[in-house]
């Protein structure tokens, strides 16, 4: 029976395998069929983990009845494969995103083709949907990951740690302190945390007195860099680095050897595109209007080419100037600049110009006698200068998810200091009022009343939604992620709706990293070794009890679709 029973397990996990390779080849042949090649590494891709050693946590007897506990950081072969779906994206930067799904639109459903960008949307924002077309749609997800936006939990956590640590010091510093005092006392530092909780807010204030773009001017004419100051260091916990960030940057560019006006230009675009929280610039190289614009200027550059010959590059960027899905884009441009930097903010025009300039001279040079054929290879062109000419930008990778940002914004957060600073001082006066209390029973008291007190506002920011997890590092070596899933958080497994006893679940971290390995004959497959450290799911193992349980395995994904931006416009 148990022999049997492995045989189906192993039979089961093959057929399992068969679908995914195939579902994964048939979306590479349609959304990469007639695609310019990309030779770096942006794009979806998606495969499968193959986990074959685990840990052990227990503790067997050896021959002499001796309990022998095996090495935690040396997982062991398993018997059989476990099998996870994996959804990562690259962008044109080459960061990398973890994903718990993704849905593959089409802007025009009718369209076959669908050979450009913009004609296809990679969407994990279901807030998005409504932009686009009825359709039958191609949606992948993976249940082996899921995760909320941890800040949102951090923020809480924050606050009650706090208003306890405020509460303890004004009680040991005067043992007689009223209930009142301790809880102004956790009141004022709970609301430190909440009015800190606002980074966009701190971000802005410090571009509206430090980096304007009138102040970046200054700069330019004046000479020296711009100086970082105790506002601009980021504040715990919430570890927004951007302002440091951006200054880096924008010296970075003072030192570089070109004229005035190109530097001006490119401090403007680069301070730009940190303020662009959004990223509209990248979503916009990646949607519609862009997509239109090439297609638009290919066929304007192709029929001016073919009725004259002679024709130069300049005398075709102005009829295709004239076309009516360039001046679209043109004005889609205009609408994704930010006000901040006013129309010195070029980016999206500067994009246009160039590949409208690639398409001319491409077209002034060729030699083809007809109008489709020379079409399709203008259009080629247009993608080659999007993926290879147009500038990017550095971006910030610490800006807060529009979850976060909505969250710290309600009534409810708001309001958690006047909510944990009374439960704090209660709990603590009420336990300092018995015979054997001290130091530790009270600020165990003041941080279960706390918990207490906030319960719906933790779950409610453990529902705060995060569409894709940020990785470290880039292929040729290893990236790797954390991947929290909070003690509120509707999916934790620990969480059980109709037992009144597993209300609250346990934190859970996951540790993953992903080493590549070089596979030369197989341009559009990346794969390795995958390695991940799980907390929260077993006691911490290890002599010094810091270490999770491990697992290991191998890692292979396809690329089923070149596009650069997630939730492109």
């Amino acid at each position: 029976m148990l022999g049997n029973k492995k045989k189906k397990s192993k039979s089961f996990l093959s057929t399992n395998k068969l679908r995914t390779y195939l579902f994964l080849l048939v979306l590479y042949f349609i959304f990469n069929f007639g695609s310019a090649f990309s030779q770096d590494r942006s794009g979806l891709w998606v495969g499968e983990v193959l986990l074959g050693k685990v840990a052990e946590v227990s503790v067997p007897l050896d021959q002499n009845n001796i309990p022998r506990a095996p090495d935690p950081d040396t997982p062991t072969e398993t018997s059989d494969l476990a099998s996870l779906k994996l959804i990562i994206h690259v962008d044109s930067a080459g960061v990398f995103r973890l994903l718990k799904d993704v849905a593959i639109l089409k802007r025009n459903p009718n369209n076959l083709d669908a050979v450009l960008e913009g004609d296809i949307s990679l969407i994990t924002d279901p807030s998005l949907y409504s932009d686009f077309p009825g359709q039958f749609a191609q949606r992948i997800a993976s249940a082996t990951f899921d995760f909320g936006d941890e800040k949102a939990t951090e923020a809480v956590t924050a606050v009650m740690d706090n208003a306890v640590s405020a509460g303890m010091s004004k009680i040991q510093s005067n043992a007689n302190a009223s209930k009142d005092e301790i809880k102004t006392a956790a009141r004022t530092s709970a609301n430190t945390i909440i009015s800190n909780a606002n980074v966009d807010k701190r971000f802005d204030d410090y571009l509206k007195s430090h980096l304007t773009g009138q102040k970046i001017e200054e700069k330019i004419a004046n000479g020296g860099a711009f100086v970082k100051d105790a506002g601009s260091a980021p504040v715990e916990p919430f570890n927004d680095n951007r302002i440091i960030e951006m200054v880096d940057s924008l010296n970075s560019i003072l030192s570089e050897n070109i004229s005035d006006s190109l530097k001006l230009n490119k401090l403007h675009n680069t301070a730009a595109s940190f303020v662009d929280s959004g990223s509209e610039y990248e979503r916009f190289l990646s949607g519609y209007y862009i997509s239109q614009m090439i297609q638009g200027a290919a066929e304007e550059a192709a029929t001016q080419k073919i009725v004259n010959s002679e024709t130069d590059s300049n005398e075709i960027i102005q009829e295709i100037n004239k076309n009516q899905k360039v001046q679209t884009a043109n004005l889609e441009a205009l609408t994704i600049s930010i006000t901040l930097y006013g129309y010195n903010d070029t980016r999206g025009k500067d994009a246009i110009n160039k590949i409208i300039s690639d398409i001319a001279n491409f077209a002034s040079l060729s030699d083809l006698t007809t109008e489709s054929a020379l079409k399709k290879v203008l259009m080629d062109e247009g993608m080659r200068s999007l993926r290879d000419d147009v500038k990017r930008y550095p971006m910030s990778s610490t800006a807060p998810s529009s979850g976060y940002n909505s969250f710290i914004k309600t009534g409810d957060f708001a309001g958690a200091a006047e909510l944990v600073s009374e439960a704090v001082a209660s709990a603590i006066r009420e336990d300092k009022s018995k015979t054997f209390s001290d130091t530790s029973s009270q600020r165990s008291a003041a941080k279960v009343a706390a918990a207490i007190s906030l319960q719906s506002l933790l779950a409610a920011a453990a529902r705060v939604n995060s569409s894709e997890i940020l990785m470290t590092g880039s292929f040729p070596n290893r990236v790797s992620a954390e991947v929290k899933l909070p003690a509120m958080h509707p999916t934790n497994p620990f969480r059980h709706r109709r037992n009144p006893d597993h209300v609250f679940g346990f934190d859970i971290s996951r540790n993953i990293e992903l080493i590549y390995e070089e596979n030369a004959s197989e341009s559009d497959v990346l794969q390795g070794i995958y390695k991940e450290e799980i907390f929260g799911l077993h006691k911490p193992l290890g002599p010094q009890k810091n270490t999770g349980l491990k697992v290991e395995g191998t890692f292979k994904l396809y690329r089923v679709s070149n596009v650069k931006t997630l939730n492109a416009n």
